[in-house]
């Protein structure tokens, strides 16, 4: 049995309000079906999810009307996407910017450096570090030879873009069932 033509409009005004008021809940299923796919990533290509290296992946909504969500990492997932040079560690807290400090490390050579070194005193009074070996040794500097690009972000686009589709779809035909236009294919 068919609905008479008199509660067309009625059901057309119904289904404005029904899909204004779902925009959001789709696009927050969107970001949350995407967001999962960011966190399978970086696992492929070998980044740990253990406690030493935090990371992970977001999402904000922005917008009331017409809401869009910028799905994120968080972290130094970047590393891992494009690599990094060989560089100079140093700590936080020494005199100087960041390039600074590793100008000062890298002007002298490796062997002549007798600042890079801190006393295990230093160390309990709460001097700077950069690094500490299991052999007591503590360094102000190190050198990273840097590490090679692992790839991953062109896989999760690809494959984040259709299933945050499919979730939308699935939030429109929601929210059309809702409408009273019964169930949509």
């Amino acid at each position: 049995m068919t609905a008479p033509l008199s509660s067309l409009p009625g059901k057309v005004s119904a289904l404005t309000m029904f899909i204004g008021e779902g925009r959001r809940d789709s696009v927050m299923d969107a970001a949350l079906v995407t967001k999962d796919e960011f966190l399978k990533g970086p696992p492929r290509v070998g980044l740990p999810r253990n406690a030493s290296l935090s990371w992970g992946a977001g999402f904000e909504i922005k917008g009331t009307s017409n809401p869009t969500a910028l799905v994120s990492y968080r972290g130094p997932v970047h590393w891992w996407e494009s690599g990094t040079g060989p560089h100079i560690v140093t700590p936080k807290g020494f005199r100087g910017s960041r390039r600074s400090r590793t100008a000062r490390a890298a002007s002298t050579p490796l062997g002549a450096r007798t600042g890079n070194r801190l006393s295990q005193a230093k160390v309990g009074r709460g001097a700077s570090q950069a690094l500490r070996f299991p052999d007591g040794n503590v360094r102000r500097t190190a050198f990273h030879p840097g590490m090679r690009a692992r790839p991953f972000f062109h896989r999760v686009k690809a494959n984040a873009a259709p299933a945050a589709t499919r979730t939308v779809q699935s939030g429109l035909r929601r929210n059309i069932a809702r409408a009273g236009f019964g169930a949509v294919a």
